[in-house]
């Protein structure tokens, strides 16, 4: 991933000064090698301490860190750059509980009280776990919801096929967003004219940029164990419940 693709992922949770630290970044990459904290925060009219928070949103413990990167020619991340700290955790839940302060959802509320049945559709098996934990939320306040594999060849999706209505809800919860085959599953539900919501941890992603409306969680990177990978889930939880005691809130004050 490159310096871009990682200012992109984030952007939407930069201040304006951290994203005008970030345009400068991105355009002034071999300056950078070499330009000490203080002369970038000169530069850029901003601080030491701005520049350290813009660093650590982009999943570098500091800017060290992140001066180290383009000193690898800003290819791919070394390894060692890709693990998920706990200081990248308490970040991205601060950029979840920003998100979640100024997000209005109240036609997302309307949707749900408006409709006839709702699914939630996975791509894996966190997202499977994730879907269990709406199912159960839901339930609790009387919206039954059934969850389905996003598997166009399974046959719960297809029986789901034949039986959904243009007054169902469907969520679909996805890490990336760019799981090729959403393309194909958006592609038939579009010939069902229903309303759908996304929930993935990318703002910028194929899922997000073909539904109705679309719910987002901060990213991290994935932290890795020899041959697996070891990711950090707990975010969408924090959306999830907020969508639902979010609801429960907007009912009660009906």
């Amino acid at each position: 991933m490159n310096i871009e693709e990682m200012i992109n992922e984030q952007y939407q949770y930069l201040s304006p000064t951290e994203r005008s630290i970030a345009e400068y970044i991105a355009n002034h990459k071999d300056e950078l090698k070499t330009l000490s904290i203080t002369k970038l925060a000169e530069k850029t009219t901003s601080s030491k301490a701005s520049i350290v928070r813009l660093s650590q949103k982009l999943g570098f413990k500091g800017f060290t860190e992140l001066k180290s990167f383009f000193m690898w020619g800003d290819k791919n991340i070394p390894e060692k750059l890709t693990y998920t700290s706990k200081a990248s955790i308490v970040t991205s839940l601060q950029q979840t509980i920003d998100y979640l302060n100024n997000t209005k959802w109240d036609d997302i509320y309307q949707l749900i009280d408006e409709s006839e049945k709702i699914y939630v559709m996975y791509t894996g098996v966190s997202q499977k776990n994730q879907t269990m934990e709406m199912e159960r939320l839901f339930l609790f306040i009387g919206k039954p919801v059934l969850s389905i594999p996003a598997d166009k060849e399974s046959y719960e999706f297809k029986h789901f096929f034949n039986v959904l209505k243009p007054k169902d809800l469907i969520f679909i919860v996805s890490l990336s967003g760019n799981n090729q085959n959403l393309n194909d599953i958006l592609n038939l539900l579009s010939l069902k004219r229903v309303k759908i919501i996304s929930l993935t941890g990318h703002s910028d992603n194929l899922l997000s940029q073909r539904v109705d409306h679309r719910l987002y969680a901060a990213s991290l990177n994935n932290t890795k164990l020899s041959e697996y990978s070891l990711q950090s889930n707990s975010l969408f939880y924090v959306v999830i419940e907020a969508l639902v005691f979010g609801y429960l809130e907007h009912k009660n004050l009906q």
